[in-house]
């Protein structure tokens, strides 16, 4: 799923160094699509600044998600990757006219128990990655805001990898 080579050269890898498999998939995606922000690097959190264009940033690209849920009628999951990016998000999220249930600390049962019984449009939470089975028409849209691994042009990121030599290998 996804460009490869612009996948690795997010990692920080070279593309020409790095072997591609393509395997196919009765996964349809033209029915599911699966899109790639190819501006990922606007996702960085790494600075106060930097914090505040990615909200921004987050606030105008998950727009047509939301819009989506909306006219369609679909209920959709948000799986944000902190608290903070959760309230930005459900503050989006209900200024578009959408019923939000969000995750409090220690609550993920109670929130992903209330979606489920549909009393709620988009589940947002920042924790609850595993375990949920939201099937058919309890969620049909799927909103990850985040790169899910490190940018290895990120600041923290490289004072980390300096600081931690196995930082990268263990996140």
């Amino acid at each position: 799923i996804g460009d490869g080579e612009y996948l690795a050269k997010l990692l920080g890898l070279r593309p020409e160094h790095c072997y591609y498999l393509r395997e196919t998939s009765a996964f349809n995606k033209e029915q599911h699509p699966f899109i790639l922000v190819k501006e990922a690097q606007k996702l960085s959190t790494a600075t106060t600044e930097k914090k505040k264009h990615a909200f921004t940033f987050l606030e105008k690209n998950t727009q047509p998600f939301l819009t989506a849920l909306n006219e369609y009628r679909q209920r959709g999951l948000i799986l944000a990757s902190s608290f903070e990016l959760a309230r930005l998000m459900e503050g989006v999220s209900r200024a578009n006219g959408l019923v939000v249930i969000t995750r409090t600390a220690g609550k993920s049962d109670t929130a992903i128990k209330s979606f489920i019984q549909k009393k709620g449009d988009v589940l947002i939470t920042p924790s609850a990655w595993e375990g949920i089975s939201l099937d058919d028409d309890l969620a049909r849209l799927c909103l990850i805001p985040k790169v899910p691994f490190p940018m290895m042009y990120d600041p923290i990121v490289k004072r980390k990898t300096k600081k931690y030599p196995h930082f990268l290998e263990n996140d």
